[in-house]
């Protein structure tokens, strides 16, 4: 089972989607690998949020707009 099949089970089962994900949870929602997601976030590049100075945390809102800018071709 793929992190993504792993990660959709996991809010199905739920019942509700995780307004905050953690880093895990936002490359698992992405398709990102983590390494990419911190080489975005010291590009500041993408928003991300650090309540206690250590932990990563995405609002997904933001990460599904993040990923929906600069859209190309068709219709």
């Amino acid at each position: 089972m793929t992190d993504k099949e792993m990660f959709n089970r996991m809010e199905g089962r739920a019942g509700f989607q995780k307004p905050m994900l953690t880093m895990r949870e936002a490359a698992m929602f992405t398709g990102l690998s983590k390494n990419t997601l911190y080489k975005l976030i010291q590009a500041d590049k993408i928003r991300h949020y650090r309540p206690n100075g250590k932990l990563v945390y995405f609002r997904r809102d933001e990460l599904e707009a993040w990923l929906m800018k600069n859209p190309s071709g068709g219709e």
